[in-house]
């Protein structure tokens, strides 16, 4: 398996307009997923979110759509952009 690991202000940015910060990131290349090592900021197009961990793989069955998860203690403030 494929993994790089990255260490101290990592920064995700999505197409779609999320923008994620961590502090550890695993990037799983031969698998397309990406998993905090603990706490994550995020902003998106419909507010912030803020979370202890976040996991993104593809969706199964699929080439081109994706999961986003943020668990262990999730706090999102709701802010859509008009």
């Amino acid at each position: 398996a494929a993994k790089i690991t990255l260490i101290g202000d990592v920064v995700i940015t999505s197409s779609l307009g999320y923008e994620m910060r961590t502090n550890e990131l695993l990037v799983m290349t031969d698998r397309t997923r990406l998993e905090t090592g603990g706490e994550v900021a995020a902003s998106s197009p419909f507010g912030r979110i803020a979370s202890g961990h976040m996991v993104l793989f593809r969706a199964e069955g699929s080439a081109d759509r994706y999961v986003l998860v943020f668990n262990q203690g999730v706090k999102l403030i709701y802010d859509p952009q008009e």
